[in-house]
């Protein structure tokens, strides 16, 4: 890439992260526009021209240059394809982060929450499954979850279950009914509900010490075994060899309750 002054350059493409680097900012004309693509806090009067790119060929860069991105961050670039009418999955790379036309709409939906909100988001990391039951609530629904996080920064299992109750709420979702009480009384049945679930999940396994490292949030489980000789070791592995309908039974029982 070739140096190249600039008297005026967008920050449309203004990401979240506080980036660091001793490289001026990488610029390219979009078009007819000159965007600039990272370090958007550095003041310069010098660009890293990388010349004339489709809009998904600048997103696509904007992504590269970012590195590792977060639910807010791809939230926010789902948005800025929308500003260039092109549809995020046609941006080269997007499919190592993004899969699936429900993800994209529930990040669409996130990528217009105000600014402080998806500072947190950015910086918590929930789920994408979380993000997705967010996209689900009603307008006051966000907005209630919205000033309550702003407000008290939860940590990501108090934002997760906030979510989960406003939800829970379906067509009651209205500013009204987000008293104290009436989370309280959700949290109990979410909780008899817990209890439900992981009795018929503890059914279901059986034998095998089947467990979520995710809490559930997604269908990766881990097959846990513990032994003391090979003899053991073999009769074990065998028995989980043996195990492929309880394993299917058990997936069957995770979607059904929207897991996986």
């Amino acid at each position: 890439m070739r140096l190249l002054s600039l008297e005026s350059c967008s920050s449309l493409f203004r990401s979240l992260k506080e980036e660091i680097s001793p490289y001026p900012p990488v610029a390219a004309k979009v078009e007819g526009e000159w965007y600039r693509l990272n370090l958007f806090d550095k003041e310069v009067c010098e660009y890293l021209s990388a010349g004339e790119l489709s809009p998904a060929e600048a997103v696509a860069l904007h992504m590269e240059l970012l590195g590792d991105l977060g639910p807010a961050e791809l939230g926010r670039i789902v948005t800025l394809c929308a500003h260039f009418g092109i549809e995020p999955c046609t941006v080269p790379g997007m499919e190592r982060f993004v899969k699936g036309k429900r993800s994209f709409d529930a990040l669409r939906v996130l990528g217009e929450a105000p600014i402080e909100f998806l500072n947190y988001i950015e910086q918590k990391r929930p789920s994408l499954k979380i993000i997705s039951i967010y996209s689900s609530l009603s307008i006051s629904g966000r907005r209630f979850l919205h000033e309550y996080t702003i407000e008290t920064s939860p940590s990501v299992s108090a934002f997760r279950k906030t979510v989960e109750l406003l939800s829970d709420m379906g067509e009651e979702n209205t500013p009204e009914n987000y008293t104290p009480e009436a989370l309280d009384e959700l949290a109990g049945t979410r909780s008899s509900f817990r209890r439900d679930f992981m009795d018929s999940f503890s059914n279901l396994s059986g034998p095998l010490d089947i467990q979520s490292n995710s809490g559930f949030e997604d269908g990766s489980l881990t097959l846990r075994i513990d032994f003391s000789t090979p003899e053991e070791f073999e009769a074990k592995i065998k028995g989980a060899a043996d195990s492929a309908d309880r394993i299917r039974d058990i997936y069957r029982f995770l979607q059904e309750n929207d897991i996986c």
